[in-house]
C-alpha cells in the first residue's frame, strides 16, 4: 500500500494519501496536470510534482535548450498574507536560491537559473528521473531493503550531508525523510526540497522556523536551541532504522525498536550501535560529525561484505507488554484521580499507552494507560481547559481551554510550541488534521477557525452557526470538519475551503458530543434531547437512534473498527452500544456512587440534633475508545477516571 501524498491538479497542493479533498483549494482530488504555462519565455510547464510551504514544484521543458527537462519550483504570494509576510517569504526563497545556486555534488541536484515573473520566485534545477524513496520502499514487500543496500545508500547521504555540513558557514538539512530523496533506477540518491535548510549561525540562541517532519526531526527541533549538525545526524539515524526494519518513524516518533534485521538476517552488532547512538535524545550523545558516521558505515560495509561481522544475539520470544487479544468487557485496568474537581475531556495517545486528562482546573495531566503514573503535567492555561486533542503523529497535545487560547506543546518536555490566541471567547474544541500539520478550534463566540500549527497562520473562519459551537470534529480522510453547538445542527464543511457541505437538525436540543466514524462516512451526535444518532455524513440520512436511558449525552467516541459506540452522559454508568443494530450490548457501573453518608443537621429548638444523607451523584463527562481498541477510558464529575477492558 502507498503511502504516498496525493498531489492536486489544481493547485499542486500535496495532501495526505487518504484525502479526498484537497487541503489547499477544496476541489475534489484527480490525476488531471495543471494547465499548461510558459514562462520566462521558456520553460515549458507540464505538471506537478509536489508541493510544500509557499512553493509547488513543476515538470517542465526548456525549450531554448532543446526541450531539455527540468524541475521549476514556484514560489507563489498568498493573497491572505500581509505584505510583509509575502516579502519574508519571498526573501526566504531567494535565500535558498543562493544557497543552492552555490553548491555542487553528486548527490544534489544542479542549479541552472532563478529569476522572478508576475511576482512569483522561480528555481530551475535538474528534473531527477526516478522516485521519491518513500514511493520505492512502498513497492518493497515488508518495506525494507537488504542490508547492502541500505549501507550503500547510508554511505550516499553521510557523504553529501558531511559536504553541507563542512561549508561555510554549515548547512543544516533539517528535513531528511524518504519523501525528501530520491532514487534513480540506478540507485544513486539525490536529496531534495530544501525548504526549511539553514546556515549554522555560532551565538545565535534559536532557529527561526522550528518544526521538521514528525518521526525524522530530532527532538531539538521542537524546542528552543539552535539545531546543529547532529539534527541531521538524528533524521539519518531514523531513515536508516526504516530502511532496514520495515517500521515507519512516523507512526511513533521518538520510540525505535532495537534494530533487528527481518526474517531472522544477522544483525551486525556495530550498526545496531551505531543507530542506537544516532538516535540519542541528548544531542551530546550521538557521534560528533556526519563524517564519524561515514567512517563506521564504511568499516561496517566491509566487514558485511567479507561476512567477518559479530552479530546479535537472536532474541528469544518476548513476553511483550501489550494488551492482551481480549479483554474481558469492563475489566478494570486502572483508575486516575488528578488535580482537578471534575473531569472535562480526555484523549488517548496514538499507540494507546498513555492518555491525557484535564478539567476544572487548568491542570493538564499525561498518565500511563496501564499503571495511572503520571508522567507529565502542563499548567500553562489560567482557566478550565474544555478540550484536549492528541496529534496523530503522537509528538504534541493541543488544549483549549476558558483563556480564549489554544495551547499547542510537547508532550515529552512538556515545552509550549504555540499559543493561538484568535478567538474572542471561551475555546471549547480542539481536534488536530489526519496529517497534524493543522488545528480546528471552536469557540463560544460562534467561529470555528482552521490554522496551522507551525506558523499560527489561519486558512478558515467559519462563521455560519447561529449560537456558541460547542464540538468540532475533522474527519480521518482529512477532507471534511463537523461543528455543532447550542442551536442543535451539526454542520459539515470542507476543512481548507470552509465551503458547507451538509447541514444535519435531527436533534431538538443543544448538541453536545460528537464523532466520526473510522472511515469518515458516519456520524454520531447527542446532546440534551437524550437521544444518541447515528447518521450518514454526505447525507444528513439517520442510520440509527439509540435507545438509552433518558438521559443526556455529553460524550460518544468509536470503536477503532466502526462496530460499536460508547457514550456517557447524566448518569453513573457507561454503555456500550453495536452500530448495526442499535442494540445496547454493556454496561460499564464502575463509576456508581458509594451509598449516601449520613451527618447530623443543626439541632432542632429541643436541643437535639437528626442525621439527614448527603447526596452524590456521578455523572460521565468523558469517553474515549482506544486505538488498539482494547480499552475504554471514562472520566466522572468525581473527578475518578477508569480504564477498563472493551471486548
Amino acid at each position: 500500500m502507498t503511502t504516498s501524498p496525493r498531489i492536486c491538479a489544481s493547485c499542486a497542493t500535496s495532501n495526505p494519501p487518504q484525502a479526498a479533498f484537497c487541503f489547499g483549494c477544496g476541489k475534489p482530488l484527480s490525476s488531471a496536470p495543471s494547465t499548461v504555462e510558459l514562462l520566462y519565455q521558456r520553460y515549458h510547464l507540464l505538471h506537478p510534482l509536489g508541493s510544500g510551504g509557499f512553493g509547488s514544484v513543476y515538470q517542465a521543458e526548456d525549450i531554448q535548450l532543446g526541450k531539455r527537462l527540468v524541475a521549476v519550483k514556484e514560489m507563489r504570494p498568498q493573497s491572505n498574507l500581509s505584505a510583509q509576510e509575502n516579502a519574508d517569504a519571498a526573501e526566504a526563497f531567494r535565500k535558498e536560491a543562493l544557497l543552492l545556486a552555490e553548491l555542487m555534488h553528486p548527490n544534489l541536484p544542479r542549479i541552472y537559473d532563478h529569476f522572478s515573473e508576475n511576482e512569483r520566485w522561480y528555481l530551475v534545477m535538474d528534473c531527477i528521473e526516478g522516485e521519491t524513496l518513500e514511493d520505492y520502499l512502498a513497492t518493497i514487500s515488508g518495506a525494507s531493503v537488504s542490508l547492502e543496500e541500505a549501507l550503500a545508500m547510508g554511505l550516499q547521504l553521510c557523504d553529501v550531508l558531511d559536504y553541507l555540513h563542512t561549508r561555510q558557514p554549515p548547512i543544516i538539512f533539517r528535513d531528511l525523510k524518504p519523501l525528501n530523496i530520491m532514487r534513480t533506477v540506478t540507485g544513486h540518491l539525490y536529496l531534495i526540497d530544501f525548504g526549511i535548510a539553514r546556515n549554522f549561525k555560532p551565538g545565535q540562541a534559536k532557529d527561526t522556523v522550528a518544526f521538521g517532519s514528525p518521526g525524522y526531526a530530532a527532538p531539538e527541533q521542537y524546542g528552543k536551541a539552535q539545531t546543529t549538525p547532529r539534527a541531521d545526524i538524528y533524521s539519518l539515524g531514523a531513515v536508516l532504522h526504516q530502511l532496514l526494519s520495515g517500521a515507519d518513524p512516523s507512526l511513533n516518533p521518538f520510540r525505535f525498536a532495537p534494530l533487528r534485521l527481518p526474517a531472522g538476517k544477522p544483525t551486525p552488532q556495530a550498526l545496531a550501535a551505531l543507530l542506537a547512538s544516532m538516535l540519542e535524545m541528548d544531542e551530546t550523545k550521538r557521534p560528533g560529525s556526519m563524517s564519524e558516521v561515514k567512517a563506521a558505515l564504511r568499516e561496517i560495509a566491509t566487514h558485511v561484505a567479507s561476512g567477518s561481522f559479530a552479530a546479535v544475539e537472536p532474541e528469544a520470544t518476548p513476553a511483550l507488554a501489550v494488551a492482551p487479544a481480549s479483554v474481558p468487557s469492563g475489566t478494570l485496568r486502572c483508575t486516575y484521580t488528578g488535580p482537578d474537581q471534575s473531569v472535562s475531556t480526555l484523549a488517548w495517545s496514538p499507540d494507546s499507552k498513555l492518555l491525557v486528562s484535564a478539567g476544572e482546573g487548568g491542570v493538564i495531566d499525561v498518565w500511563n494507560a496501564e499503571t495511572g503514573k503520571r508522567v507529565q503535567r502542563y499548567a500553562e492555561h489560567t482557566g478550565k481547559v474544555r478540550s484536549v486533542s492528541w496529534s496523530p503523529n503522537g509528538i504534541c497535545i493541543a488544549s483549549a481551554g476558558e483563556d480564549r487560547t489554544v495551547h499547542v506543546w510537547q508532550m515529552r518536555s512538556g515545552q509550549t510550541i504555540r499559543v493561538y490566541r484568535e478567538h474572542d471567547h471561551r475555546v471549547t474544541g480542539v481536534a488536530w488534521s489526519p496529517d497534524s500539520r493543522c488545528i480546528v478550534s471552536c469557540s463560544l463566540d460562534k467561529s470555528v477557525q482552521v490554522w496551522e500549527v507551525a506558523t499560527g497562520y489561519r486558512y478558515v473562519n467559519y462563521t455560519r452557526h447561529h449560537d456558541v459551537v460547542y464540538r468540532v470534529a475533522w474527519s480521518p480522510d482529512g477532507a471534511s470538519i463537523a461543528s455543532t453547538g447550542y442551536d442543535g445542527d451539526v454542520h459539515i464543511w470542507q476543512a481548507m475551503s470552509g465551503k458547507r457541505l451538509v447541514t444535519y437538525s435531527g436533534h431538538v436540543g443543544q448538541v453536545l458530543a460528537l464523532a466520526w466514524s473510522p472511515d469518515s462516512t458516519l456520524l454520531a451526535s447527542g446532546g440534551t434531547d437524550t437521544l444518541l444518532q447515528v447518521w450518514e455524513a454526505m447525507s444528513g440520512r439517520i442510520q440509527q437512534n439509540y435507545n438509552g436511558p433518558g438521559v443526556q449525552i455529553a460524550s460518544v467516541s468509536w470503536s477503532p473498527d466502526g462496530q460499536r459506540l460508547v457514550s456517557g452522559g447524566d448518569e453513573d454508568q457507561v454503555r456500550v452500544w453495536e452500530r448495526a443494530t442499535g442494540r445496547q450490548i454493556f454496561v460499564y457501573s464502575g463509576h456508581v456512587a458509594p451509598d449516601p453518608a449520613w451527618m447530623p443537621i443543626a439541632p432542632n429548638a429541643y436541643g437535639t440534633s437528626t442525621l439527614q444523607p448527603t447526596l452524590s451523584h456521578r455523572e460521565i463527562t468523558a469517553v474515549a475508545w482506544s486505538p488498539d481498541g482494547h480499552w475504554i477510558v471514562s472520566g466522572d464529575s468525581d473527578n475518578t477516571i477508569h480504564v477498563w477492558g472493551a471486548d
